[in-house]
């Protein structure tokens, strides 16, 4: 997982930090034109799933 956001982050031109809690809560921060994030249960949803999401957060990141 961590290696395909190592990898989206590369194709996006944007920087991605990830923290993974006890709980399994995920926190996806992306730092592009503006800063977003997303916090998931990362049990909960597939690896190509969370790429998804982190795309859209990437999309809104980038925008003005």
């Amino acid at each position: 997982m961590i290696k395909k956001l190592a990898e989206l982050a590369k194709e996006e031109n944007v920087v991605l930090d990830y923290y993974i809690g006890p709980d399994n809560a995920m926190t996806i921060t992306v730092f592009a034109k503006h800063r977003d994030y997303i916090s998931i249960n990362a049990l909960s949803f597939s690896d190509d799933e969370i790429i998804e999401i982190t795309k859209d957060v990437i999309r809104r990141a980038k925008d003005d």
